[in-house]
């Protein structure tokens, strides 16, 4: 559903970040739930998503991944 939601609407940053979240719990790959959030930074560019992706990964636990999203957001 969450996919559908990104293909239907690829500007929702919020599904982009929903679906990490997901991937996360579910246990895949550190890879592939970065790889969901650079896309959303690719179907939306700019400060807000990048900030959202650096929430995200701190969310999940990921503070050095999340400080580096943070400083491409002040650039």
């Amino acid at each position: 559903m969450l996919r559908q939601d990104i293909l239907a609407f690829p500007g929702r940053s919020q599904s982009y970040a929903t679906l990490a979240v997901v991937l996360a719990l579910q246990g895949r790959p550190r890879d592939e739930v970065r790889g969901i959030l650079d896309a959303m930074v690719k179907a939306s560019p700019g400060r807000e998503a990048i900030l959202l992706g650096a929430k995200t990964l701190e969310f999940l636990g990921d503070k050095n991944a999340a400080r580096e999203w943070r400083r491409r957001a002040s650039t």
